[in-house]
C-alpha cells in the first residue's frame, strides 16, 4: 500500500492536458497546452513532469469522505482540490500498446491490432 488517496496510471505521451507531478510521482497540477492554462495548488518545486493520465485510476476508499462535488464533475478538479494536502501518486505505464478505445476511431485499431477487424 503506497498510502495514497489515489494512483492514476499516467503515460509519457504527447497530448493537450497534462498532470503535473514531482520526482516522487505525486501530483502537483495540472495544464492544458492548447490553452496555456495551468493549476498548481500548493507551493512546491517548479521541476515538474508533464505526465498523461491514462483514465486508469485506483481509489483508496478514504478518498470518497472528501469529495465534496455533486452531479457530475471533473475528477481531475477534485484531484487538484486534494493533491495539496494528500497524496495524489501516479504510475508510468510506459512499456507496451496502449490506445484509446473511448473513440471510434481508437477502437476500430484495436480491433485491428487485436485481429477483429482487420
Amino acid at each position: 500500500s503506497s498510502g495514497a488517496l489515489s494512483t492514476l496510471a499516467v503515460k509519457s505521451r504527447k497530448t493537450s492536458r497534462y498532470i503535473l507531478f514531482d520526482d516522487d510521482l505525486q501530483m502537483q497540477g495540472w495544464e492544458n497546452r492548447s490553452t496555456g492554462e495551468q493549476v498548481i495548488p500548493g507551493n512546491t518545486e517548479t521541476n515538474l513532469t508533464p505526465m498523461a493520465f491514462s483514465g486508469i485510476h485506483v481509489m483508496s476508499p478514504d478518498i470518497f469522505p472528501l469529495f465534496t462535488e455533486t452531479g457530475r464533475f471533473s475528477i481531475i478538479e477534485t484531484y487538484l482540490r486534494l493533491c495539496k494536502d494528500q497524496m495524489i501518486k501516479g504510475f508510468r505505464h510506459d512499456e507496451g500498446l496502449w490506445i484509446d478505445a473511448g473513440k471510434p476511431e481508437g477502437l476500430e485499431m484495436a480491433k485491428m491490432l487485436l485481429g477483429e477487424g482487420g
